[in-house]
């Protein structure tokens, strides 16, 4: 089980923001986040727990596939899959994910 900081903060990449997202920022209080592709919800859970020190209310994670991009005429590409992650937390607290 993963219990040292150090291995939880490698779970967590980047915050995904987009048009969607900020949405979403401003009618639940959420983030969405670019997340280890191999963690599962409890492992995202108790990284955000620790190292935010935040509730988190529950987390909906989803995988996205490589889009197709052309290197030159005749030949095509994959980005990698990653995972996305919907961090739904507490509406009383304001949140310090967002405001950072």
């Amino acid at each position: 089980m993963i219990g040292d900081k150090e291995k939880l903060i490698n779970i967590i990449y980047k915050i995904h923001i987009s048009e969607k997202v900020n949405n979403i920022i401003k009618k639940y209080n959420a983030v969405v986040l670019k997340v280890f592709k191999k963690a599962n919800k409890t492992n995202i859970k108790k990284a955000i727990q620790q190292i935010f020190e935040i509730k988190v209310i529950s987390i909906k994670t989803l995988l996205i596939k490589g889009k197709k991009f052309k290197i030159n005429r005749n030949n095509y590409s994959y980005h990698k899959n990653w995972k996305k992650a919907y961090i739904f937390f507490e509406k009383k607290k304001k949140n310090s994910i967002i405001d950072i």
